[in-house]
């Protein structure tokens, strides 16, 4: 009886260490998530927002009175994250999408894109004719690295 009452205890106690052991290596791997996504934050944020300003100002001076936007997103996101993961974002890419009234004046659009020198290429995904008849597209804009 004796030895069974500090076998227990030993038992408990022992279960109480592993319980802990556990607990601490969950934090462990907690801590290690929220520095992933802290350098994943960090290096969406090193693009100065003062530089891509200054692009997506350059690149909506460009737009003809003849083509209207209807999204433009600048870092599209690649990967949506989970609840508790980051979601990844296309570093260096603008998505454009919309309309236009003249084709001529939309492939003008494209070549004077493709001569700004802050632009690495200029893809179009998808130009034609919608359901409602006008002519829609889709544009990939890759920029060059900003440092």
């Amino acid at each position: 009886m004796f030895f069974s009452y500090y076998f227990n205890k030993y038992e408990s106690v022992l279960q109480k260490n592993n319980q802990e052991i556990a607990l601490q290596s969950k934090i462990q791997s907690l801590k290690k998530n929220v520095l992933d996504k802290e350098k994943k934050l960090k290096e969406i944020a090193l693009t100065s927002s003062e530089k891509v300003t200054n692009k997506i100002n350059e690149i909506s001076q460009l737009i003809p009175n003849t083509i209207l936007l209807d999204e433009f997103q600048y870092q599209p996101i690649l990967k949506k994250g989970k609840e508790d993961n980051l979601s990844i974002f296309d570093p260096n890419k603008i998505v454009i999408k919309g309309i236009t009234t003249d084709a001529i004046d939309f492939t003008n659009w494209i070549e004077s894109l493709s001569q700004q020198k802050f632009i690495k290429e200029v893809t179009i995904i998808d130009f034609g004719k919608n359901e409602s008849q006008e002519l829609s597209f889709i544009i990939y804009i890759y920029l060059n690295e900003t440092k």
